[in-house]
């Protein structure tokens, strides 16, 4: 009975230890402090804390926190958890584990930060799924259009370099994309669906290479390679890419009789129609 009563109060004196801590917690503090730490361990992806409360296993959670990447597009997630790696405290490589919700979705990771940075880059290692992107809208010369999809994939980053060194796996599901040019809409190629869409790319400083992007839809189906040169703002973005669009027989066959169009998809059978894009992000020449 006396063992009993003694843990009693051990379990009382642990769980008011606990919550007196938790409501004397110095959130904001510890939100500037943590804020500080990440930033200066990822100098190119920058976050800003909301007040900070202490959570179990061992971390901190935040809510509507703010990421800025290369000083210029800004994300706002709903809630994010960071927790220390505890096997790593004290090795030679410390890693900061992460969890965040937003877009419906979620973004877990973990960042991987050496003690001596001139023997060894920080990466940081990016998982998100589900994430339901808002319309995205698409407006120069005669194209005019707006996307609606899902994205999921991982991102590699290095920090090996200036702009340092990425590798993605993306993955669009439900993409709806709409035409709202008048002449296209016209012809019946207003609106399409892809299914899923796989991108593979990869960044080495401002040079990017796109090797892989398939996306099947059901008016038709489009591949992509190629590479180009990363600007700030990202519309100064230089492109040289290469693919080849693929209708579907069954829609190709609603414009029986009309010549121009007869033209444009006479060799498909044979192949796609091959086209290019060139230019910039903002100013992309179209040409097939």
């Amino acid at each position: 009975m006396r063992i009993k009563t003694i843990f009693l109060y051990l379990a009382y004196a642990v769980t008011m230890f606990f919550l007196i801590a938790y409501l004397r917690f110095p959130g904001e503090t510890a939100s500037r402090i943590l804020g500080e730490r990440i930033n200066r361990i990822t100098p190119k992806i920058q976050v800003e804390l909301s007040t900070v409360t202490p959570v179990i296993p061992p971390g901190f959670k935040t809510a509507n926190p703010v990421v800025t990447v290369l000083d210029h597009n800004r994300f706002s997630l709903d809630s994010a958890v960071v927790s220390p790696d505890i096997l790593t405290l004290f090795s030679s490589t410390r890693k900061i584990n992460f969890k965040a919700t937003a877009l419906n979705g979620t973004v877990k990771g973990t960042i991987s930060t050496p003690t001596d940075t001139a023997l060894s880059p920080m990466t940081l290692l990016s998982e998100f799924s589900g994430l339901e992107i808002p319309k995205v809208y698409y407006s120069k010369g005669l194209i005019d259009l707006e996307a609606l999809f899902k994205l999921s994939g991982t991102v590699e980053y290095t920090q090996n370099q200036p702009l340092g060194s990425t590798r993605a796996e993306l993955h669009l599901t439900d993409l709806k994309i709409t035409i709202l040019t008048p002449l296209v809409q016209a012809l019946g190629f207003s609106d399409f669906t892809f299914t899923h869409v796989d991108i593979t790319a990869a960044m080495d400083n401002d040079q990017f290479e796109i090797t892989r992007f398939s996306a099947p839809g059901d008016k038709l189906s489009i591949t992509l390679t190629g590479t180009g040169t990363l600007k700030l703002p990202m519309e100064k973005s230089q492109l040289n890419l290469k693919g080849e669009i693929r209708p579907d027989p069954s829609h190709v066959a609603n414009f029986a009789g009309i010549s121009s169009v007869e033209v444009l998809f006479q060799d498909t059978k044979n192949g796609g129609i091959p086209f290019t894009v060139s230019g910039t992000v903002e100013n992309p020449i179209f040409k097939l």
